[in-house]
């Protein structure tokens, strides 16, 4: 059951706020609870506390992810030497450590967006003007690598424009 009320802020304002159960994590069996405060009403408070109850009961208990881009690529890439010979790993490990981990590696991976990858497409289009597809393919690998692990939901390089050189 939902516990609302209302507080004063250190500024004086009042928020509500509200404490929920909402249920048991299947991986520890512990129950789960949670806290939520700053809500201007009790109204939205309300609404809030109902969202929440629904992701758990759809989603189950998930910690939100730290993971960066460096880690998902790390773990990527151990399985993509698996795949290619040495040669190609070797220069795919290169194109990481000049151009890609460089634009993405310290950025939590779930907080990456299309805005940020067409920016970045962008600039290696400008710069390198025959590795930038190659470049984003990468990316797009390690994300869906990701998707896999249940690090992230959702590619975001799948929805950028990649440009085309046009022959002259």
């Amino acid at each position: 059951m939902a516990k609302f009320e209302q507080y004063e802020k250190k500024n004086g304002t009042k928020a509500w706020l509200f404490q929920t159960y909402l249920g048991v994590d299947e991986v520890t069996g512990k129950e789960v609870r949670t806290t939520r405060r700053g809500f201007s009403s009790l109204k939205e408070a309300k609404v809030e506390e109902r969202k929440v109850q629904h992701d758990f009961l759809t989603n189950g208990f998930q910690k939100k992810s730290t993971t960066t881009f460096k880690e998902a690529y790390e773990m990527w890439f151990i399985q993509y030497k698996n795949t290619v010979k040495e040669s190609t790993w070797a220069k795919t490990g290169e194109m990481f450590v000049n151009h890609i981990l460089p634009a993405y590696g310290d950025l939590r991976i779930e907080k990456i967006d299309v805005k940020y990858c067409q920016k970045i497409i962008n600039q290696w289009f400008d710069h390198t003007k025959t590795k930038y597809k190659r470049m984003h393919n990468y990316v797009s690998s390690v994300f869906e690598y990701a998707i896999s692990l249940g690090i992230v939901s959702d590619n975001p390089t799948k929805k950028v424009t990649v440009q085309r050189l046009w022959k002259k």
